[in-house]
């Protein structure tokens, strides 16, 4: 690999250009050794000294190119589609079986040599983030989100230089069962202009409004008949057969809204 020259003398490179020449620098550093360095004769290093201007110029040129052991080609493995396309484990019996770093995905090296950064994952373990256990595990079926388990989608870059793309990564919580909920005080309008303060739950996941049959009583609001059935926690189904009209208005503005209410009688 042999560095290149950039076509833009006077412009200032654009974003895309420099984080290309940044990807071909640590390709390049990944591809030395440290004993190149020391053993660089002077067909690899030509440094001239110039009195006039007290510079030194020094020009390197790396003759290794980088090569897929998956599939022998110039790339990386973790630029494979089918590298990437096995099971955690199967991946990890591929690099053991290729002889390969389990951090780097390189050769030449183990992982408890390895400089590169751990797993971006776990941060512990001495291994890529590909080859972390719980890379491409899904969510089980009987978790529900928000109440059971709390599912995180994270855009995961692999701990190796020169790489653009990028890996879906689920990260499961469990023994999570509380879920917070907001409250808020607000007032209601009945009986020709009269208010009432009412606490009412906000659940930005309910597809239906719902009122209890003694706040109804409270403000002496008329109820009509209604057939309607809601689905809450395990597919419990709830049949509901009163219904009513009321306009909420806000404690700190001139805003209202007016909402249809399914009446409960859960709680009395």
């Amino acid at each position: 690999m042999t560095g290149k020259k950039s076509k833009y003398n006077n412009d200032l490179p654009t974003l895309e250009e420099f984080l290309n020449f940044l990807k071909d620098k640590a390709d390049i550093l990944q591809c030395i050794d440290e004993s190149q360095f020391v053993k660089a004769n002077s067909n690899q290093i030509k440094s001239t000294y110039s009195s006039k201007n007290n510079q030194t110029q020094m020009h390197l040129a790396v003759d290794k190119t980088i090569q897929c052991n998956y599939c022998k080609h110039d790339h990386t493995i973790y630029k494979r589609p089918e590298f990437l396309a096995l099971p955690v484990d199967t991946r990890i019996l591929k690099v053991k079986g290729l002889k390969l770093c389990e951090n780097c995905l390189r050769a030449g090296h183990d992982k408890n040599n390895c400089k590169l950064n751990p797993c971006n994952i776990c941060k512990r373990g001495k291994h890529n983030t590909l080859l972390h256990k719980d890379f491409n595990q899904a969510p089980s079926s009987n978790q529900v989100i928000g109440t059971q388990s709390n599912s995180l989608n994270m855009l995961v870059r692999p701990n190796f230089p020169g790489t653009a793309s990028n890996s879906q990564v689920n990260l499961n919580i469990g023994d999570s069962h509380k879920v917070l909920l907001s409250t808020i005080v607000c007032q209601v309008l009945y009986n020709q202009g009269q208010f009432h303060p009412c606490r009412a739950l906000l659940d930005c996941g309910a597809q239906s409004n719902l009122i209890t049959e003694k706040c109804c009583k409270k403000v002496n609001i008329e109820l009509l008949p209604t057939n309607f059935s809601i689905i809450g926690i395990n597919q419990t189904i709830s049949q509901l057969n009163k219904k009513c009209t009321l306009e909420i208005f806000s404690n700190f503005n001139n805003y209202n809204c007016t909402f249809v209410f399914s009446c409960s009688d859960y709680y009395k």
